[in-house]
């Protein structure tokens, strides 16, 4: 009562003042700002009530465990549970084909493995009259760019003015664009004894490149991610493009070329992927690598981030020496692989290849440098036969494991790829 009184004295005194006309109608005009001031302080308080739920949650997700004694690292951002998973319902006949070539371990050679096999493919893809092949460079160094393309420098212009594999990972490619691609390997004739059809099979073979830039832009998708409302989870959004309709049926395959860090272009390729092959090699630091790469692999699967049917091709040795004998190597890291996951390994869910696969070193690789993809370089001389005889071995293999369209001719080849297929 004595509110309505108090408000009863302000009529009268607004009316004997103004008027009862104008004093109802700055009545009006006072409720309204009362209302609308209300109304912010509503949104602001909401607001707040919000900022504070992701403040909480970003310490949930980045901070340490705090014990008696000392501090321990929580599980990390990326393990983080999906807010909303994806739910992406694909048509009949276009299940994506995405293989993913990683290792958290720098100097192992992914770039050299995932060039020359998505080169071999392209071939073969050429050859079957197969949708082409793209390639992603999701490593801001930008060597696999590099690499395909000669005579262009990957860096950005004044037309694009960031990589494509930033534009990539920032949502700004529609399935439709990344569809329409049209960069392609390219390189430089060093023999005559080069055949017609490899310059034709480089156009099966389509890019995505990426140049420094997309270290930023890797750190921005990620900050803006932590203090989003997080109603897009960034991770998911490779799988998005990549699993759509369009993508899917407008190449054989996809092959990403992952950097040996978990930057945000790593994860959402880990997210993308339907398949995974771990290049390594096979020394005492490599093959420790090897084991805790593919367990937290394992973690990203069962915190719903990876393809719960993620399928492992196995572990392809690299840099082998063409004369050491690699196969206790080969065994002690086998045994690694198979232990149960709370003795250290990852219950066997991936093995190494068969000797049939190994990249053994070769000068074809350095002398490909800024030159091409060596697969693309190499004729059928004596020094080079070996070494496109396992890039050959391994892209057949890989070719069955994924199930790619491609016609897989009957050669001597396909004996090593038997022997490959079953050391998995």
């Amino acid at each position: 009562m004595h509110s309505l009184d108090w408000l009863q004295k302000i009529w009268q005194w607004l009316a004997g003042f103004v008027g009862k006309e104008l004093g109802a109608i700055f009545a009006a005009m006072i409720l309204g700002l009362i209302g609308i001031v209300c109304k912010r302080l509503i949104n602001f308080a909401r607001w707040l009530i919000d900022y504070h739920k992701r403040l909480n949650r970003v310490r949930r997700d980045v901070g340490r465990e705090y014990r008696e004694e000392w501090p321990k690292e929580g599980k990390g951002l990326w393990l983080a549970e999906p807010i909303h998973p994806p739910q992406i319902k694909m048509k009949p006949g276009h299940s994506p084909k995405v293989l993913v070539v990683a290792n958290a371990k720098g100097g192992v050679g992914k770039t050299t493995v995932a060039a020359n096999i998505a080169a071999r493919l392209a071939d073969l893809a050429m050859k079957s009259r197969e949708k082409p092949i793209l390639l992603i460079d999701l490593d801001f160094q930008g060597t696999l760019s590099a690499m395909a393309i000669h005579g262009e420098p990957p860096a950005p212009s004044e037309d694009d003015p960031d990589s494509d594999a930033t534009y990539l990972i920032s949502g700004d490619f529609t399935p439709e664009r990344i569809a329409r691609t049209e960069k392609y390997a390219s390189y430089v004739r060093l023999s005559q004894n080069l055949l017609a059809l490899d310059v034709r099979a480089q156009k099966w073979l389509r890019l995505i490149t990426s140049h420094y830039d997309l270290a930023q832009a890797e750190s921005r998708v990620m900050v803006e991610w932590l203090i989003s409302d997080r109603q897009e989870d960034i991770r998911f959004r490779l799988r998005n493009l990549l699993w759509s309709d369009h993508v899917a049926s407008s190449f054989s395959a996809v092959i990403i070329d992952c950097p040996p860090r978990f930057t945000t272009g790593a994860i959402q390729a880990f997210a993308a992927a339907t398949h995974v092959l771990i290049p390594t090699k096979l020394d005492y630091a490599s093959r420790e690598a090897v084991v805790t790469f593919a367990r937290q692999l394992e973690l990203l699967r069962s915190a719903g981030i990876c393809w719960k049917k993620l399928k492992h091709i196995g572990v392809v040795a690299t840099m082998v020496n063409p004369v050491a004998n690699v196969e206790n190597l080969r065994i002690e890291l086998d045994d690694k692989l198979a232990l149960p996951f709370n003795l250290g390994g990852v219950d066997g869910k991936t093995r190494c290849l068969g000797p049939a696969t190994d990249i053994h070193e070769n000068v074809i690789f350095r002398d490909a440098g800024g030159k091409g993809i060596a697969y693309f370089l190499m004729g059928d001389s004596q020094r080079t036969a070996r070494v496109k005889s396992a890039i050959q071995v391994l892209a057949h293999h890989v070719a069955r494991e994924m199930n790619l369209p491609l016609s897989l001719q009957k050669d001597p080849l396909d004996e090593g790829c038997s022997a490959a297929r079953m050391a998995v």
